[in-house]
């Protein structure tokens, strides 16, 4: 994996956390910043960011998108 990839991969962790963040803190302050970096994390290193059983296939689609967007 090329280091484009993986700082990609950091990049739509951090949306992840901050739109989390965004739509939780107005309901539970204190758990907001915990579950952002939670979801980050569980995409960030899994790549299965939906939880489902087929984690190759969305994982091989993630990598398609890369290709055509990042250089190798």
């Amino acid at each position: 994996m090329s280091v484009y990839r993986r700082l990609f991969d950091a990049l739509i962790a951090v949306v992840l956390s901050a739109i989390t963040i965004a739509v939780t803190a107005p309901v539970v302050p204190g758990l907001a910043q915990s579950l952002g970096m939670l979801i980050a994390a569980t995409f960030y290193f899994s790549r299965n960011p939906w939880g489902s059983g087929d984690g190759d296939r969305i994982n091989d689609r993630i990598d398609d998108l890369y290709d055509r967007f990042l250089p190798v």
